[in-house]
């Protein structure tokens, strides 16, 4: 099996059976959700993105799934809530602002799981000032033999961004 982005999400998941609550950050049409909803059928996701038509989207019912209007710096969730958290091709080095990486932290658990494919050391430094340890990473190969990093990090809430 080749591995890709959403193969490190469910090792993630698979590492930790206490994880129930999951969301996509910048999930566009939902195609990643979609596919998780159906093998994980006991856990809550969430998808939301900036540009969602939320009444399109919902037509759609998926098991255990919500899918909201919302933006990387204001996210509608109460502190400590999200055990997995990732984001593919959502984090634009240009326009995500550390306040993003900061509301992360702020709504995963203590611990949570951060999976994202990040561009360049510059983010990772972010990342991990904004109270993110890394874990590990992998590279993989995408379609037409694009290259792509993918990070895995624990949210601490012992830091102070």
């Amino acid at each position: 099996m080749t591995r890709n982005f959403l193969s490190l999400v469910e090792e993630e998941i698979g590492r930790n059976r206490s994880v129930k609550i999951i969301v996509d950050a910048g999930c566009g049409s939902g195609n990643e959700l979609r596919y998780l909803t159906k093998k994980y059928t006991t856990m809550f996701f969430i998808g939301y993105d900036y540009l969602l038509n939320v009444k399109k989207t919902k037509r759609e019912r998926l098991h255990e799934t919500e899918f909201i209007k919302a933006c990387h710096q204001f996210l509608p969730f109460r502190e400590g809530v999200i055990d997995l958290l990732y984001a593919h091709a959502s984090l634009d080095p240009s326009a995500v602002e550390i306040e993003s990486y900061v509301e992360f932290v702020r709504s995963l658990k203590d611990g949570g799981k951060f999976v994202a494919d990040l561009w360049n050391d510059e983010d990772i430094r972010r990342v991990e000032k904004c109270g993110f340890t890394y874990k590990y990473n992998h590279v993989f190969y995408g379609s037409f033999g694009a290259r792509h990093k993918v990070y895995v990090f624990n949210a601490s809430k012992n830091v102070d961004p």
